[in-house]
């Protein structure tokens, strides 16, 4: 039953993402109303864990139970938007080491070794790397948004700024 109090949180055709997955635990979720077709795989997740229906089951005005209003919609929509944006600044998105060069995972090893922070300059020492090797290094992990980088004096402090994690 779709009232104001009922979320409504977007998934990829394909997968469904960890915040969202998040989401339906943490509100105790039952049952899920698919707005439009899923793949198998996603499908068969949500199944596995909830009573899945699609629009078409869900009952209309004479049915049973009230109608899918534009209000409950937008609601929805805000009060999903607003639970996917906590989750994220909640904790550190997790990325996969596996993502990384092997040079990226040396210097990201170096960082975390130093309570993940560290002076650029400091870098060069730890991982016996160049300087024009770090610097491609470094933007190549700030472009990805794995580091933050600042201007620190005459050098760059660096910060991982997501989790890393085995898999």
């Amino acid at each position: 039953m779709a009232n104001a109090e009922t979320p409504i949180l977007f998934i990829k055709r394909s997968e469904i993402p960890q915040s969202v997955k998040e989401a339906l635990r943490a509100l105790g979720t039952r049952e899920v109303i698919l707005v439009s077709s899923v793949s198998d795989e996603v499908a068969l997740e949500l199944r596995s864990g909830f009573e899945v229906k699609t629009l078409s089951e869900v009952p209309r005005e004479g049915q049973g139970f009230g109608t899918l209003r534009v209000l409950d919609i937008v609601l929805g929509l805000v009060l999903g938007t607003l639970l996917s944006l906590l989750l994220r600044f909640k904790r550190k998105e997790k990325v996969p080491y596996n993502v990384l060069t092997e040079d990226e995972g040396r210097v990201i090893k170096a960082i975390k070794e130093n309570g993940g922070e560290l002076g650029q300059d400091v870098l060069y020492e730890k991982t016996g790397f160049s300087r024009p090797k770090i610097s491609r290094i470094v933007s190549e992990l700030v472009e990805r948004d794995i580091l933050e980088k600042t201007q620190f004096k005459r050098t760059f402090k660096l910060k991982i700024k997501k989790e890393l994690t085995e898999s």
